[in-house]
């Protein structure tokens, strides 16, 4: 799990830095999904 600031903290983002915070969780997640599907090393 990573560390966040708490000036980074959810509760204190506005709705536009929540919402690219998500969007770059779900890019990291689709690709370690892809990378785990063609056999490739990922970094845990």
């Amino acid at each position: 799990m990573i560390e966040v600031p708490d000036d980074m903290a959810p509760e204190n983002m506005c709705p536009a830095e929540e919402q690219q915070l998500m969007r770059l969780v779900l890019v990291e997640h689709v690709s370690r999904m892809m990378r785990i599907n063609r056999g490739e090393p990922y970094h845990k």
